[in-house]
């Protein structure tokens, strides 16, 4: 028994080939491209004339370009008694609480000494991140109507959230490159090395980007 394609399905797959062909055909040349670029194939000069120059491109604008004039962050003393985890508490006599429990009360009080160049990205409900100290100081932000029973929400809230890492590292790294600082809380009691070990890696892989972009001050 001989196993294949007839000479009629061969004709019918080409025939399909040559319409989704001529499909890609007629959407590339949709652009227009003979009236973008010359015969040498360079954009042309009156079209590339509208794109910024200077410090008015996007890389080398001073308002994305954290390095030009960084704002120090004014960090409160890591080793006070208030952000201590008790470890030594005998049986019912120590207080019991979560190493990211403690950093909520040190995130509140970084939005007390830096409430314009700090911000926090939560990619998760805060409070459920055990941080939610944080809204003795500061609100979420939020661009909706405010209402009466809204809790901890402010048009100019510097609270984060979104249930999305991916578009928290895209914040973070926009922040950081517009001089101020940021930081996230997510999984920080579960599985603190790993959670810095894939920032430690992403932040190095951006900034090895970065310093090879002529223009680019250190952040």
């Amino acid at each position: 028994m001989r196993f294949g394609r007839s000479n009629r399905d061969r004709g019918s797959l080409f025939l399909l080939f040559c319409c989704v062909l001529l499909s890609v055909i007629q959407w590339l040349r949709s652009y227009n491209a003979q009236d973008l670029f010359d015969a040498q194939g360079k954009f042309i000069p009156e079209l590339a004339a509208l794109a910024p120059q200077g410090l008015k491109r996007m890389s080398a604008t001073p308002y994305a370009n954290g390095g030009i004039d960084p704002k120090p962050l004014v960090m409160p003393d890591i080793r006070s008694a208030k952000y201590a985890l008790d470890i030594k508490g005998k049986p019912g006599v120590g207080a019991r609480t979560s190493s990211v429990t403690q950093l909520g009360f040190l995130l509140r009080d970084l939005y007390k000494e830096n409430p314009t160049n700090f911000r926090l990205f939560c990619p998760d409900e805060t409070n459920s991140n055990r941080c939610g100290a944080v809204f003795e100081t500061q609100k979420r932000s939020w661009m909706l109507p405010l209402r009466d029973f809204d809790e901890a929400l402010g048009h100019d809230g510097r609270v984060m959230e979104v249930l999305s890492e991916h578009c928290c590292n895209g914040w973070m790294s926009a922040h950081t490159h517009a001089h101020a600082h940021t930081r996230t809380p997510r999984d920080l009691g579960l599985s603190t090395p790993i959670c810095l070990m894939f920032f430690f890696s992403f932040f190095s892989l951006l900034y090895w980007c970065c310093s090879r972009v002529s223009g680019r001050a250190t952040v």
